[in-house]
């Protein structure tokens, strides 16, 4: 999926969870903490870069950085 520019972290982790069928509880699971902890650090667009690496994963993608031309 291509989405660079396009999306916020929030709505780029949104569409990563409606793709994967996961929930936002069970991501929250996954990642020891509570959904309300992830869903106030999307909101307030305050989730660093290791904790969407971490998410990315989870959910089967992977964040790729790539030198502009």
């Amino acid at each position: 999926m291509d989405i660079r520019g396009k999306l916020s972290a929030k709505e780029t982790i949104n569409v990563m969870l409606a793709t994967s069928g996961i929930t936002l509880k069970a991501l929250a699971d996954k990642l020891g903490t509570q959904p309300q902890n992830i869903n106030n650090k999307m909101g307030r667009d305050t989730l660093r870069y290791n904790e969407m690496q971490n998410i990315a994963e989870l959910l089967g993608y992977e964040i790729i950085l790539t030198k502009k031309d």
